[in-house]
């Protein structure tokens, strides 16, 4: 290849990279290199695709006659013959002597080639019968030494196929002339698109900082994937690629995955762009949600697509399925959906959106561009990397808007600062007057409910035998015109009454559902008919003579008549029992509340092991009413609390309540 040979030229070692950056710069800035040498009609760089062309399938360097047809170049071969092999031959004519090195580019042949000037092999490309392609998209630059040159000179080429489908001298017009010229325009245009590529790398890197300051907004980040998987994919489009290594199944591996993945990055940073700026019923609407769902489907199967490409090592399978899967199928609805998003924006006249298609339309048109030429129906360069360049402008003049407007609302807001503070200072204190003034109303119902409450949590037990202490700690605390006070729903009464003609202690520990009011009128309610039912029971002589079970079953059928009538607004735990003062047995009902608690011989224990009948209030029933009755002993405790029972500490020296 030229490159190794003009390495024999130079006395300094120097790596392949090392010489390439060199013979550019020098190239570049060095004019006197570029002297034009006397060739046909006196020109420096020649076209030879003017120059007749013939092929065959014949060996001309083994055969002396020969069936010569002629072809235009570049062109596919394969319109000509159906063979793996062919061979080039054309006749160019020299004014000599020569006045410095010539060269001849071959452009782009499909797959691997031996070129043959005056019979003199001067360079060749790829593995002669390789199973795998070696350089279908290679550009070739072969140096021709002095010594083959005649005035008429005849050209052979030798082309080995991969591809079933084309063969031969595809693409790029095959030049001569001056050497240092040819490498010079070589290296400045596809140098060129290296130093476009870095720019795109740049503005990838700077939306993928975007999106780490701002998490939210996920458009920065597949936009910067996106910017990354087309630098890759650019760069392995450009010639230059061979300077890394010759591996072209490696490198086309890359490129189909880049490939692949393009499309779906890009729509994930038009969806997630404009998806903010949906309307609220849009995003909400059904069809909305299952466009969502069919285009993310397309996006998710051609992004698990690069896993053919993975595991098949067929480069030929490879082009078929992105012909007729990615490109015929998975690609349409994802790039019509994207345009259809920047259409409803632009007829919202979003600016944005505007200048973004404006962009948009130049990278469409580069991709389809880029795909002809790549089908070859089209001969010229890939452009896809300066119309995407376009497409870097347009977002660029967005994020500028994006800036402005922001400035703008900035400085809006820097000039009404100080008038809004003070507005919102003084709104801020009417409400807090106002909600000062809402909290004194609040704390007086607060304290007129607690008045309320008072009288009827009461502790009227008296007996030589047992001992009742009571605490009550309700959930409510308050403040009212430097009173204090507290509400909520627990409910403490304990008095002596006779029943079947004996003294007995009766206790009621109720806790009514709700926190402050709703709790406190629940205790109001049932403190007022339990006490109405008490003194009832002390006025009437027949009510003396009841047995105590009997006296609990109809007090806790009158306490649940009444919350019923609350129809489930009013609900009500409650333990109500009697103590037999003269027999010592308890008697008591447990509606949904904790249990009861005996603390004997140092041990604690319920009485009973679970709760049948629900709160107060609740129309249905599990289970019976049942009353439960236990006999006491000396130094007994009963414990029975809506909370807070369990953190009681006994102590020496405790009283029990039955001496």
């Amino acid at each position: 290849m030229i490159i190794i040979q003009i390495l024999h030229h130079f006395p300094l070692k120097m790596n392949k990279i090392n010489f390439i950056i060199f013979l550019y710069i020098f190239i570049s800035y060095c004019p006197l290199w570029a002297k034009e040498i006397q060739l046909v009609d006196h020109k420096s760089i020649y076209d030879l695709s003017e120059s007749d062309w013939y092929i065959t399938e014949q060996n001309p360097l083994k055969e002396k006659e020969m069936n010569w047809i002629k072809i235009n170049v570049p062109s596919n071969a394969k319109t000509i013959t159906k063979k793996n092999e062919v061979w080039y031959k054309t006749i160019i004519k020299c004014k000599l002597p020569l006045k410095e090195s010539i060269g001849i580019k071959l452009g782009i042949i499909s797959d691997r080639d031996k070129v043959y000037w005056n019979g003199v092999l001067i360079g060749e490309t790829g593995k002669w019968n390789s199973k795998y392609p070696e350089a279908y998209d290679k550009i070739r630059i072969y140096e021709i030494p002095p010594y083959v040159v005649k005035e008429e000179n005849e050209v052979l080429i030798h082309v080995q196929g991969y591809f079933e489908s084309e063969i031969g001298i595809i693409r790029n017009q095959p030049e001569i002339g001056s050497l240092l010229k040819l490498l010079k325009n070589y290296y400045h245009f596809y140098g060129g698109n290296l130093f476009i590529l870095f720019i795109y790398f740049s503005v990838g890197s700077y939306f993928l900082f975007l999106f780490f300051r701002r998490l939210k907004e996920r458009e920065n980040l597949f936009f910067g994937i996106f910017m990354y998987i087309l630098v890759i994919y650019f760069f392995l489009r450009n010639p230059l690629k061979y300077e890394l290594t010759n591996n072209l199944f490696l490198l086309k591996r890359i490129e189909y995955i880049a490939l692949f993945l393009i499309v779906p990055f890009f729509y994930f940073f038009i969806y997630y762009y404009y998806e903010k700026l949906f309307p609220k019923p849009i995003k909400e609407h059904r069809l909305f949600k299952a466009h969502k769902i069919v285009i993310f489907t397309f996006c998710y199967l051609t992004i698990a697509s690069t896993i053919i490409i993975l595991v098949f090592d067929d480069v030929q399978y490879w082009d078929q399925y992105n012909l007729y899967i990615i490109q015929y199928i998975l690609w349409p609805p994802i790039v019509i959906s994207s345009i259809i998003i920047l259409f409803y924006f632009i007829h919202k006249k979003n600016l944005d959106a505007m200048i973004m298609f404006l962009g948009y339309i130049f990278v469409i048109s580069g991709g389809i561009i880029d795909i002809l030429i790549n089908r070859n129906i089209i001969n010229m360069v890939n452009i896809s990397t300066f119309t995407f360049f376009a497409f870097i402008i347009s977002l660029s003049t967005t994020l500028a808007n994006r800036y402005v407007r922001l400035n703008i609302e900035i400085e809006e807001l820097n000039k009404n600062l100080e008038q809004k503070v003070i507005e919102r200072t003084q709104k801020l204190q009417e409400s807090l007057e106002q909600i000062q003034k809402l909290k004194e109303k609040q704390d007086g119902d607060y304290f007129l409910t607690s008045l309320l409450l008072k009288p009827l949590n009461q502790n009227h037990a008296q007996s030589e035998i047992f001992e009742i202490e009571t605490y009550l700690k309700q959930f409510k605390e308050f403040n009212f015109r430097n009173k204090k006070g507290e509400i909520g729903g627990d409910l403490i009464i304990t008095d002596n009454i006779m029943l079947n003609e004996k003294p007995h202690i009766v206790f009621l520990n109720g806790d009514a559902m709700g926190k402050s009011i709703q709790g406190a009128g629940g205790s109001i309610v049932l403190g007022t008919v339990f006490l109405s039912i008490l003194n009832r029971t002390k006025s009437k002589k027949s009510y003396k003579k009841k047995e105590p079970a009997k006296w609990l079953k109809e007090c806790y059928e009158e306490l649940q008549n009444v919350f019923i009538t609350f129809d489930g607004s009013m609900l009500a735990s409650v333990v109500l029992g009697v103590i037999d003062e003269t027999d010592k047995i308890l008697y008591f009902i447990n509606a949904e509340h904790p249990g009861v608690v005996l603390y004997r011989n140092k041990k604690a224990r319920f009485l009973q092991k679970e709760t049948e009948l629900k709160k107060l209030g609740v129309s249905f029933q599990t289970g019976p009413l049942k009353i439960y009755s236990f006999e006491l002993a000396p130094k007994d405790m009963i414990f029975i609390g809506s909370d807070g029972k369990d953190d009681l500490e006994l102590k020496k020296g405790d009283v029990s309540l039955y001496k």
